[in-house]
């Protein structure tokens, strides 16, 4: 499905932003997903090359932290939208 569906796959995780407003799921199809709370539609996803397994959301909400099906490791994700550009 593309970014207004929903999860094709069992869900594998799930998170609140700080501010509550927005929700995010990971799930085996290989996808997180970031849902607008009040309006219930997707706001955002992004796709990986294998599944998400677990997610959490820094407590300022500017990283993204997930673990993977096909790594030990942890990854980490920034918002840009936290920054601006310095002139």
């Amino acid at each position: 499905g593309g970014p207004n569906a929903g999860h094709t796959r069992p869900i594998t995780d799930v998170g609140f932003a700080p501010d509550g407003r927005r929700f995010f799921t990971s799930s085996l199809d290989k996808t997180i997903r970031v849902w607008d709370v009040p309006t219930g539609a997707c706001i955002d996803w992004l796709s990986f090359t294998s599944p998400p397994t677990s997610l959490t959301i820094s407590p300022t909400g500017e990283f993204l932290v997930t673990t993977h099906t096909d790594s030990v490791g942890l990854c980490m994700w920034c918002d840009k939208s936290f920054f601006k550009t310095v002139f």
